[in-house]
């Protein structure tokens, strides 16, 4: 049986929510202390509730609520109020709600991952042009990081060396990144430039292509067969 928890003016954002009856709403939220949690807010849904407007994803919150399991929604304020995202910027958000309910387990505190996730949202709201691949693959990067799962992107798994620009290499789960000439050649193909670009955190429109490729091999790997629904939505707003 879990153990009973409280929350008390706890740092939260809605992941997700999911209407329940007439007048309730099944939250999944990530807090600064206790992780993911599921939280009930019986009543939101009505006219004149007392949680108002504020139960939405990608706004900061402060709740209190307590529970075993599944909490029971008490009071909830903002911190403040963030500008709303639209279009595409929504839809890279909701793709980085989605990784996180698909990879980060519940109540595991971890207020690193909460820390990433505001600074995300603060880039995704701030970015003026339609370039997110930076700021998604340094988060899918960060994720894996606080995930136990880190990528070393400056030394050739196969032979140990630093990685050389001019060089290409393939990523195997399991043995990192191995460069073209060896016998074990397995997942996608990156130039030694882009891996010394990811080592400092460069993203660019130059490398893009073969950084998202990798990233994608790598989380997929990780999601066990399952298919991002954001993920689709935001290869149809690329082709647009």
């Amino acid at each position: 049986m879990s153990k009973k928890v409280e929350l008390e003016q706890e740092p939260c954002f809605v992941l997700h929510r999911k209407f329940y009856d007439d007048d309730s709403v099944w939250l999944d939220c990530l807090t600064n202390n206790h992780g993911r949690v599921s939280i009930f807010a019986r009543g939101a849904r009505r006219p004149h509730s007392v949680f108002g407007q504020a139960l939405i994803p990608f706004q900061p919150l402060l709740v209190n609520a307590s529970g075993s399991g599944l909490l029971r929604l008490i009071s909830v304020e903002y911190v403040r109020i963030l500008p709303f995202l639209t279009d595409r910027r929504s839809w890279v958000a909701l793709y980085v709600n989605e990784l996180i309910m698909r990879l980060f387990p519940r109540e595991y505190s971890c207020p690193d991952l909460f820390s990433l996730y505001c600074d995300t949202l603060e880039e995704i709201a701030q970015e003026d042009s339609d370039f997110f691949d930076a700021i998604l693959r340094r988060f899918e990067i960060a994720l894996l990081d606080i995930l136990g799962y880190s990528l070393i992107f400056c030394v050739s798994g196969d032979i140990g060396g630093e990685i050389v620009p001019s060089n290409f290499y393939t990523y195997a789960i399991g043995s990192g990144f191995l460069s073209c000439t060896s016998d074990f050649l397995s997942g996608v193909v990156l130039s030694g430039q882009s891996l010394i670009d990811l080592s400092n955190g460069i993203v660019s429109i130059g490398n893009a292509y073969e950084v998202r490729n990798l990233m994608r091999h790598i989380i997929d790997y990780h999601l066990d067969g399952y298919a991002l629904k954001t993920r689709k939505m935001l290869q149809i707003l690329v082709k647009r």
